[in-house]
């Protein structure tokens, strides 16, 4: 966690220099959203449990203290406050479709870019839900998860979010099944997340290089080509 704050720190003393493009201003606000849920992530224990994952049963959540669940809702906020920023501004929208265009003639739309922000748009969403849930607002973060779920799922959309959408997929999926196991007469609701979370791993969905690998990995690559490409 203290080195991941240290790159946002850095980022920070970068951005104060100035003298940027705005392609690499909405790289780093990119790297920054990724920096923040994993922050938030760590701090919510996610993977506390590494070896659950191989069954995909949601590592047992860590006892969270009041300042850790506030500093990791900060975090989260930030990450989606930053993903919603990058699809909302028009200027940093032209910067990296225009970048991602591999015909180079600007014609992407800011509907690619919003595709292409969907997998760490998904995990920010997922990760402010978490935090709605273990502060006891049930039904907010059943909503905000029902949300995640749309945006990582690729039979929506027209492209391909690509593997860490799989992958924080399968993990909205174990949160999802966590929080209705707490929930009054929702365990049949509980048991059906965790089936779909298993069935992305039986059935291939997830790659092999991926199976069984703890949330955590769809955060350490600070952007990918799929952030840019598809």
């Amino acid at each position: 966690v203290s080195t991941w704050k240290e790159g946002l720190a850095q980022l920070d003393r970068i951005g104060e220099e100035g003298g940027g493009s705005e392609e690499a201003a909405v790289t780093a606000d990119i790297i920054r959203a990724r920096l923040h849920c994993n922050i938030a992530a760590a701090l919510l224990g996610v993977d506390a449990d590494v070896g659950a994952a191989e069954t995909a049963e949601r590592p047992k959540s860590k006892k969270l203290t009041e300042d850790d669940l506030k500093t990791a809702s900060e975090h989260a906020s930030k990450a989606l406050t930053l993903c919603d920023g990058i699809i909302n501004d028009a200027a940093a929208a032209a910067a990296v479709t225009a970048a991602a265009d591999a015909d180079g003639d600007g014609s992407s739309s800011e509907q690619q870019l919003r595709e292409a922000m969907r997998s760490l748009s998904g995990r920010a969403l997922h990760l402010v839900a978490d935090c709605y849930g273990r502060a006891g607002s049930a039904v907010t973060a059943e909503g905000l998860l029902q949300s995640a779920l749309e945006l990582l799922d690729d039979d929506r959309y027209e492209t391909m979010a690509g593997p860490l959408a799989l992958l924080e997929r399968r993990e909205v999926y174990r949160t999802y099944a966590a929080l209705m196991d707490n929930w009054d007469r929702r365990s049949r609701d509980a048991d059906k997340m965790r089936e779909k979370a298993k069935e992305m791993e039986d059935m291939n969905m997830v790659v092999d290089g991926w199976k069984g690998k703890p949330g955590i990995y769809s955060g350490l690559w600070m952007f990918t080509l799929g952030d840019f490409k598809y």
